[in-house]
């Protein structure tokens, strides 16, 4: 029996079962296909494509602040294909065009920051998962703002923060890739807790993991890095209707932190306490359990203050 000759219904189900790329293979083998392929009425088929995949259904996805997806927005086939392309270039960026470089960072920034609603019992977000796999570590890099994240800097903050976290705990070697606290798999955006102005997630037991690093030091011969953890609780005092937040917390004593939206839905923590500062940021949606990361100085920011990244997280 010829291809073609088989039901529409087996045929679409046999589609079902190859990758999107050969699919688009497929559908120049001939002309009928490409019908079926591409010039459907509706767009059924390319939401069962979608769906097939290891992403999240984008109807259940919200945006970082937990703002739900509308049904109308999806365009199943532009953002399947918008994915795949990724997929391409970031398993072998020498195929990457000049002109799509922008494009396809786009396409995984939309498709890391539209996940479902973090809930108690519910699996990690399929889309992180996913984009974990594929990028293999890499960095996002924001656009121009009143005021812009540094990416490349949060990295460098990351890596050193993470080195003290992971350790020589985990062997990378013999794994895909490793999932661990400070990985993308946690900037999941969680549900909202009981206090609703409490919308940044503050209201919590926290760990504040910091380096305090004496730029005077680097140079000296004996110069050992000091990684200090300390738990606190921070509560929410009071909060504006809609972002920023502002909340205090002890012990410590004269603590202070305010949460506010800048960017892309970026959260930017501020922290102060007694004569230190931090600056830091919110990776993932809001209230992710991947929490703060940043840098921390003086309040002074006086020339030869010691300065180092610090990394904040709920830990109840």
């Amino acid at each position: 029996m010829n291809f073609l000759e088989l039901p529409p219904e087996i045929i679409e189900q046999i589609i079902l079962n190859l990758d999107p790329l050969d699919v688009s293979c497929l559908s120049r083998s001939a002309r009928a296909l490409y019908t079926l392929i591409y010039l459907a009425p509706t767009q059924a088929l390319w939401r069962s494509m979608y769906l097939s995949q290891p992403l999240d259904d984008p109807r259940a996805c919200v945006s970082e602040l937990g703002v739900p997806r509308e049904p109308q927005e999806i365009d199943w086939r532009s953002e399947l294909q918008h994915i795949m392309r990724a997929r391409t270039v970031c398993s072998d960026p020498a195929v990457s065009r000049p002109d799509e470089q922008v494009e396809v960072l786009r396409t995984l920034l939309d498709l890391v920051s539209r996940v479902p609603m973090l809930v108690p019992g519910a699996d990690v977000a399929h889309n992180l998962m996913w984009a974990l796999v594929v990028l293999r570590g890499g960095a996002f890099l924001d656009s121009p703002n009143e005021w812009v994240c540094d990416w490349v800097q949060m990295r460098a903050l990351h890596h050193v923060v993470a080195m003290h976290v992971v350790g020589d705990a985990l062997d990378p070697s013999g794994f895909q890739v490793v999932v661990f606290p400070m990985s993308l798999p946690f900037t999941q955006t969680a549900a909202l807790g009981e206090r609703e102005e409490d919308w940044a997630g503050y209201n919590a037991t926290t760990a504040l993991h910091a380096e305090p690093l004496d730029p005077s030091l680097f140079t000296a011969p004996d110069f050992e890095e000091n990684f200090r953890s300390m738990d606190f609780t921070l509560s929410v005092l009071d909060a504006t209707h809609t972002p920023p937040g502002s909340a205090s917390a002890g012990p410590p004593p004269t603590q202070m932190a305010a949460p506010r939206c800048v960017g892309m839905c970026t959260l930017r923590a501020t922290h102060i306490s007694g004569g230190n500062s931090s600056e830091g940021v919110q990776v993932g949606g809001a209230r992710s359990a991947f929490g703060v990361l940043g840098a921390w100085t003086t309040v002074f920011h006086d020339a030869g203050d010691p300065v180092g990244p610090f990394w904040m997280r709920k830990i109840e």
